[in-house]
């Protein structure tokens, strides 16, 4: 991929990929993501850790400079479980990010959430909340060239009323897709909480979790996060509809419930390992 855009140093930063293939839309989506990020990075960790029934494994989709695991799992797809794993018991980077396999984070926007964990932030966006799905011919064109210098954000955030069919906002106040976090701060506040299964919510909670304890969430101004499109395949394994749609009532009844604990009952959440990682998962910086 041939870029204009300078490298950003991130000698310090892991990503954290958790990937399940239900689709060959997730793996064309996941292996421009890849690329993008290998373009845009320089020393950077990338882990990708497949959760499936039959993982596929790297060939064809990442490159040796990626960490790939692939663990057998034919239940349900258990991102939280996932990301604590990369993020908390495998790498030692001082900062780590949850990254979705379908998202395209702006260069500028990474070089400047780096600088905030750097300055001391805990956890932060590379975006400002705006959430745009790239569809149809624009995705084409992503997959083949996952370079974002053609489509200046400034340009992104004022299509609004884009026409459907090409690029369109899904969120203004987004939470998730891409978080970065100073990963002691992320281990000692228990990371993701395990109890959220397949997507939906959990990074609604960890903010929550984290303002809690003191840490408050930043975002970078004016850059969106773009996502590639996918079909979202509710006839594969598990994930049919009832099964998909009880998953999202109970992560929403759960955020709702974890939502009204007090300081006192989170902390003490967090020093019993209810939540998910124990502060002893941290190490030395690698």
């Amino acid at each position: 991929m041939r870029s204009a855009v300078v490298p950003v140093e991130a000698h310090d930063l892991a990503i954290v990929i958790p990937f399940r293939a239900d689709g060959p839309a997730r793996v064309e989506n996941l292996r421009a993501g890849l690329a993008h990020l290998s373009a845009t990075l320089t020393g950077v960790e990338i882990r990708v850790i497949e959760n499936a029934a039959s993982p596929l494994g790297p060939q064809g989709i990442a490159g040796p400079e990626v960490l790939w695991t692939s663990i057998a799992n034919p239940g349900p797809f258990h991102r939280t479980r996932v990301l604590n794993d990369g993020m908390g018991r495998q790498s030692r980077r001082r900062f780590v990010a949850s990254w979705d396999a379908d998202v395209l984070v702006y260069p500028a926007a990474m070089a400047e959430a780096l600088a905030m964990l750097r300055e001391g932030a805990a956890m932060v966006l590379p975006y400002d909340g705006y959430y745009y799905e790239a569809r149809r011919a624009l995705r084409r064109k992503l997959l083949a060239t996952p370079d974002l210098t053609y489509l200046p954000p400034d340009r992104v955030l004022a299509s609004r009323g884009a026409p459907i069919r090409r690029l369109a906002c899904l969120h203004n106040a987004n939470l998730g897709g891409a978080v970065m976090f100073d990963r002691a701060t992320f281990c000692a506040a228990g990371g993701y909480h395990e109890a959220f299964v397949a997507w939906g919510f959990e990074d609604d909670e960890l903010a929550a979790r984290m303002g809690r304890l003191g840490h408050s969430l930043r975002r970078v101004a004016g850059h969106p996060l773009i996502h590639l499109a996918h079909p979202r395949n509710f006839l594969s394994g598990w994930l049919r509809r009832r099964s998909f749609y009880r998953t999202s009532r109970w992560n929403r009844g759960l955020y709702a419930r974890l939502s009204q604990l007090s300081l006192v009952e989170t902390e003490a959440e967090i020093a019993a390992g209810h939540i998910g990682l124990r502060p002893d998962d941290t190490g030395a910086e690698r």
